[in-house]
């Protein structure tokens, strides 16, 4: 998949899929007319340099026309740049996002939806490790850094 897709659900829901890069086009989710505008980001799967900041002009687009922006189901590439830039998550409701576990004994990972409500309240699941049967750990000091300029 070389380049970002963006499909709307029936209900408004603005799926985003694919690559962020230089290739993507922001004018239908900047022109959409949604308020609240909701982003499921599932399925974004990297991102670069150019992609980036071409997702932040439009997000400013968006802040100018007072659009309230969510982001859904954040996948791992997105979080990243939520924590590493914080202007692609600043004032943004950020409701759930997907968090990396490892196992410490025998080093086997998985993927788990987590919701912003179950982290502010410390109270998430801490997945079994489905080889081995130990707790699961994640680095949510690192990986949450988000938090901190998030709406």
């Amino acid at each position: 998949m070389s380049e970002m897709k963006i499909e709307f659900s029936e209900n408004g829901i603005c799926f985003v899929s694919g690559k962020l890069n230089e290739y993507m086009n922001m004018a239908p989710v900047v022109h959409s007319g949604k308020n609240p505008l909701i982003l499921n980001l599932k399925g974004v799967v990297s991102t670069n340099s150019i992609g980036v900041k071409m997702w932040i002009d439009g997000l400013q687009e968006l802040r100018e026309k007072q659009i309230s922006i969510e982001y859904h189901e954040c996948s791992l590439p997105i979080l990243l740049q939520c924590n590493m830039i914080p202007s692609f998550s600043k004032n943004i409701a950020i409701q759930s996002f997907f968090i990396d576990y490892a196992c410490a004994d025998c080093g086997e990972e998985k993927t788990q939806l987590l919701t912003l409500e179950q982290v502010q309240q410390n109270d998430y699941p801490i997945p079994s490790c489905p080889e081995c049967g130990e707790e699961m750990e994640m680095d949510k000091e690192d990986i949450l850094d988000f938090l901190e300029w998030t709406s």
